[in-house]
């Protein structure tokens, strides 16, 4: 078999869409990701192929930065991380700042929902403000990409609902 300097640029061509492919079929991927993969995956001296295959994959809307997004956020605010660390993550993805924006679009009631539910998979009762385990919850919600506002807002509001069972 050859190797990719031996390939002939229709082979090559073939071969990227292949592998970029096989990188979809597992999760959803940003352009700028499947091009870093594609990029350690074949040692090629221009990314004018590379481009040119992943044009070719978003035209044929198999690859797409929007559903990307929209898949990121709903796996992590599923986890339970909120919209300061996943508008990070995604920037880092070079995912654009107006669709990060849109599928970020929840309201604040709904963040402090999402932050506790995480919060009361860590505690059976809300801890006296200022406290040690209160202090810890905090740094756990700024871990977790929360605001304080968020914070205050789930422990007053949403917490205490999901701990009366």
């Amino acid at each position: 078999m050859k190797n990719e300097d031996q390939l002939s640029e229709k082979e090559l061509t073939t071969a990227l869409r292949r592998r970029a492919m096989d990188y979809l079929a597992r999760r959803e991927h940003s352009r700028y990701e499947l091009q870093c993969k594609l990029r350690e995956k074949f040692e090629i001296p221009s990314d004018a192929l590379i481009t040119s295959v992943l044009d070719r994959l978003e035209a044929d809307k198999l690859l797409s930065n929007t559903r990307f997004a929209e898949s990121y956020v709903r796996s992590r605010v599923g986890r339970g991380y909120g919209p300061l660390y996943i508008r990070h993550q995604l920037r880092q993805r070079q995912v654009d700042s107006v669709l990060i924006d849109q599928v970020l679009a929840f309201d604040e009631q709904d963040w402090a929902e999402v932050l506790a539910d995480a919060l009361a998979k860590k505690v059976t009762d809300i801890p006296e403000r200022g406290s040690k385990q209160w202090l810890k919850l905090q740094r756990f919600s700024q871990s977790r990409g929360f605001s304080p506002a968020h914070f205050h807002a789930a422990l007053q509001n949403q917490l205490p609902s999901l701990l009366r069972f």
